[in-house]
């Protein structure tokens, strides 16, 4: 059986710290969404349903290979647009995935206000894993853009699947406590010392 951990929100939550957190005491290996991203956006562009359907094709493909590998984990960040179409089949497919692995999928949501994730825009840890957004100001400019789109990038309440599901507010927690939360939530294993 395998764990697949999706950790989702908006940009600027946390997603990625707190999967390397969790990457760093679980011992699973973390697998970003813009590492999937970008080299499709190579091919197609970043804009449009060819692309987000070659995203979801080839982050399905890597998550199937793990849990057909038998890997005991694997943590996937993913900017989750609640009332997506394409979105829901996405995590549709991987729940589809799990059930028929007798493999686990566990939903951690992560929240924070616009005013902390703009604030975070430009931090060391946030342009060192995205190099991108060393542009503060572009940035910034683009995480004010999301308030814009049809979409939101919090359930607010109303997550699809509560019974598999973790909500913490970074702005409260540390990525290190949000980490030995979904330990704890979902009865992950701690990495055994070398």
């Amino acid at each position: 059986m395998t764990n697949l951990v999706l950790i989702c929100g908006p940009s600027a939550v946390g997603k990625s710290t707190v999967g390397l957190e969790l990457a760093r005491l679980t011992g699973y290996p973390l697998l970003q969404h813009h590492e999937t991203a970008i080299p499709v956006a190579k091919v197609h562009g970043s804009d449009g349903a060819r692309f987000e359907a070659t995203v979801a094709r080839v982050r399905t493909e890597i998550l199937r290979a793990a849990v057909s590998a038998g890997l005991p984990g694997v943590i996937t960040t993913f900017r989750w647009r609640f009332g997506s179409a394409a979105d829901l089949a996405f995590v549709g497919g991987l729940r589809a995935l799990c059930d028929a692995s007798r493999s686990r999928l566990a939903f951690v949501e992560l929240a924070a206000s616009f005013r902390v994730r703009s604030a975070r825009e430009g931090s060391e840890p946030r342009v060192w894993m995205k190099p991108w957004l060393a542009d503060v100001i572009a940035a910034r400019g683009a995480l004010a853009a999301l308030l814009h789109q049809p979409y939101a990038y919090n359930s607010n309440g109303g997550f699809p699947y509560p019974n598999d599901w973790l909500l913490s507010n970074t702005e409260e927690m540390t990525p290190a406590e949000v980490a030995q939360r979904i330990i704890e939530r979902f009865a992950l294993p701690r990495r055994t010392a070398d």
